[in-house]
């Protein structure tokens, strides 16, 4: 018990700093300067881009001109949005909460996804990553999981960063996002992470929780205690929020094609497709992380896309000012 009680410390020391932390408000730090909407940007073709796509569309004198109930924008969280490394956030959150399970119950230490978890094996959560997601939080209520993870986003530090996993937003893109509200597009988050953590974390960057698409958890309806919840059960209910999947969850669920769409991967492809497939003008952006200040990645084979159909690509390094909130 003794070394199974110093691991669990040792993880929480590594993940999560114990307290009352304030919560996180990117708010105040994302007001444009000077009159520039997106003052955290550089000024680059690639943000002249942006400015002239948003102006092309919503001059009502303009050829293409659209109206409000026209502009729907979608944004992909992970790697987008959100830091998604070492490992994604609902990865690190399901991890935090397996691994305290065993404090209860060391025989679950015996099991494959708990050992990993406390140990921080991310190769062995990923292979086993819907397992890993479903079981840390199986049994509990939907309402439970939500305070779980704003408790985390106010009280987790990133190691690499010492910063709460909350404000782990890319602040050009949360000022984006702001310019786009302001400019009377509807801004969505479609993201292959939960629907329940990205909703929550769609609070931080000031994205309405009904205009957050995610892979949805099943739940189950119970009035256990008389108490009406709905509680989590082992499996997720389709479509898968990648892939064609985005642009499915996208028509069903919101009814329309995206005008604007912003990813980083080729899981996002087909959104990127859809967005810019209509008869409408549409912009079609993709992150790549350049920036040592954070992480160095990218997908080649969707930067290959993007070149050959000519959409915008971002770069971390040349067209960010700053990469996160101060």
């Amino acid at each position: 018990m003794y070394r199974i009680v110093v691991k669990r410390i040792l993880f929480g020391l590594a993940i999560v700093v114990l307290g009352a932390c304030a919560s996180v408000s990117p708010r105040d730090s994302v007001r444009p300067l000077d009159g520039d909407p997106l003052s955290t940007w550089n000024d680059t073709a690639t943000k002249q881009a942006i400015l002239d796509f948003v102006a092309e569309v919503t001059q009502p004198d303009g050829p293409s001109y659209l109206p409000a109930e026209s502009r729907l924008a979608t944004f992909d969280f992970d790697g987008t949005i959100g830091c998604e490394k070492p490992d994604y956030m609902e990865v690190i959150v399901a991890a935090t909460r397996l691994c305290e399970l065993t404090v209860d119950d060391p025989s679950k230490l015996d099991e494959p996804i708990y050992r990993a978890a406390c140990d921080r094996d991310y190769e062995t959560l990923n292979a086993n990553v819907e397992d890993v997601l479903l079981t840390a939080f199986l049994g509990e209520s939907q309402t439970f999981y939500v305070d779980y993870v704003e408790h985390f986003l106010d009280t987790a530090r990133h190691a690499r960063f010492n910063r709460p996993y909350g404000e782990l937003h890319y602040l050009p893109m949360v000022q984006l996002i702001d310019y786009l509200h302001a400019n009377d597009f509807a801004v969505h988050i479609v993201s292959g992470s939960q629907q329940g953590f990205t909703r929550t974390y769609g609070g931080i960057v000031d994205v309405d929780p009904a205009r957050t698409i995610g892979h949805v958890v099943e739940l189950d309806f119970s009035t256990a205690d008389d108490d009406a919840s709905l509680i989590r059960q082992d499996a997720f209910l389709p479509p898968s929020i990648d892939g064609g999947g985005k642009a499915e969850a996208i028509r069903n669920r919101i009814g329309q094609r995206p005008i604007l769409a912003f990813g980083n991967s080729m899981g996002d492809f087909e959104m990127l497709q859809y967005a810019t497939s209509g008869d409408a003008p549409g912009l079609a952006l993709i992150l790549v992380h350049d920036d040592p200040d954070e992480y160095e990645y990218r997908d080649e084979t969707l930067i290959e896309h993007a070149q050959e159909l000519d959409w915008q690509i971002v770069s971390m390094k040349d067209d960010f000012a700053v990469v996160f909130p101060d």
